[in-house]
């Protein structure tokens, strides 16, 4: 269950801060602010389940006592006195390493199931999967952000059916 949470959590941790990202280098920095701020707020509750608690509705009480990093960056985003431009763009920054270095540890029931065959495994039969059948999450942006961190491999394998010319991609690690 845990493990669930974390992946749910990354999932929206990367989903804002993506969004946020975008927002910012479109030049919509009301917009940045929000989103980055959002996955502040989930980076947060990831380091809350990491240390085997369940956040709470006030997150930032916990999280200062746990993971002061986080909330230091939750502090530079919203009382510093850059400019909110400035602001925005040094928590992207820290978030930007954060994805990257909290991947496989938030990513790890993705990844073992993921590794519990031999053969490929297509995005739909991840889907159905019983270990994430009932989660909410992105799973084409968390495979893509795998393949990219050279996690996972995507491959290309003929589809299933009477067309043999018809590709499909499949995930394997």
């Amino acid at each position: 269950q845990r493990r669930q949470k974390l992946i749910v959590e990354f999932d929206l941790f990367l989903k804002c801060f993506l969004q946020g990202k975008q927002n910012l280098q479109d030049g919509h920095l009301l917009d940045a602010y929000s989103n980055i701020l959002d996955a502040l707020k989930h980076w947060a509750r990831i380091a809350v389940i990491e240390e085997g608690i369940r956040p709470e509705v006030l997150v930032w009480a916990q999280v200062r006592k746990i993971n002061p990093g986080v909330y230091k960056f939750y502090e530079e985003l919203t009382s510093n006195n850059e400019s909110l431009e400035k602001r925005v763009q040094l928590v992207v920054l820290a978030c930007e390493f954060s994805v990257m270095s909290k991947m496989e540890s938030c990513c790890a029931i993705l990844l073992d199931v993921l590794q519990s065959r031999i053969g490929a495994w297509s995005l739909q039969e991840l889907m159905e999967h019983p270990q994430l059948k009932e989660l909410d999450l992105d799973l084409p942006l968390l495979l893509n952000k795998l393949v990219r961190k050279s996690l996972i491999r995507e491959v290309v394998e003929p589809a299933e059916g009477d067309d043999e010319f018809l590709l499909q991609l499949k995930y394997t690690v």
